[in-house]
């Protein structure tokens, strides 16, 4: 699919915005997280509010190709969080790259496939989306760029209400200065074995369409039994 290839490329792709109903939809059951406040951080979880309706995206268009193409079969979602531009602390924040941030978010490629250990789907709300990136800098191998890179440098995705952006978390990208109030909603999604946030089961987890709720689950280990390739077993963590 050309969607895959511009991700590949690029480190970023954008896909057709979600209709105007929808949101409206996301925006009314947002509520007063839509406003930028000075007595709350600038990031929030949402997914609580109305399960179905805040996960749709995950089914969305070219969305769940890439993450399987991407995050393989096993992929499940690490973490989520809204963000609003302003809030309390809230500036340009370049960030991202190969191996950046004390830790190993990389994009990897062999024998003809490409994979990466976070992929995130970003919802806009807003057109001003103060988001920008380096494209294919997810690919620069050593990369130091995250903290020399300047938000003159980044590119802006031309982003209207209900843009849907989806990205590896190995490009430089980040919050760089809005001309409004913009509110993006993100979810990371990260290979089975991976985890970056603590596992907790949500409490929405059964108010999931079926197709969704394999999403969520604890990072784990799949075990191809070697005489039926085929047969395929998902082994959450174990401490016994």
């Amino acid at each position: 699919m050309a969607e895959n290839h511009i991700l590949d490329a690029v480190g970023l792709v954008q896909l057709p915005p979600l209709s105007a109903t929808h949101v409206a939809q996301l925006c009314d059951a947002l509520g007063e997280l839509m406003t930028p406040a000075t007595e709350r951080p600038g990031k929030f979880e949402f997914i609580d509010r109305q399960p179905a309706l805040f996960t749709y995206v995950w089914e969305y268009d070219a969305v769940p190709q890439l993450i399987r193409e991407f995050c393989g079969e096993h992929a499940r979602l690490d973490n989520h969080f809204g963000f609003n531009y302003p809030g309390q602390g809230v500036g340009p924040n370049i960030h991202g790259g190969p191996g950046s941030e004390r830790r190993s978010v990389w994009w990897h490629a062999a024998a003809g496939h490409s994979h990466t250990t976070n992929l995130k789907v970003g919802v806009a709300l807003q057109a001003h989306a103060g988001f920008g990136f380096l494209p294919g800098s997810h690919k620069a191998g050593s990369l130091q760029a995250a903290s020399h890179a300047t938000p003159a440098e980044l590119q802006r995705p031309q982003c209207v209400p209900g843009s849907v952006v989806v990205f590896t978390d190995a490009l430089v990208h980040g919050t760089i200065e809005s001309p409004d109030t913009r509110t993006m909603l993100y979810y990371t999604f990260t290979p089975g074995h991976v985890a970056w946030a603590q596992y907790r089961e949500p409490p929405w987890r059964d108010r999931l369409p079926s197709s969704r709720r394999r999403f969520i689950r604890p990072p784990g280990i799949v075990v191809v039994d070697p005489a039926d390739r085929t047969t395929i077993q998902y082994l959450p963590p174990s401490f016994d």
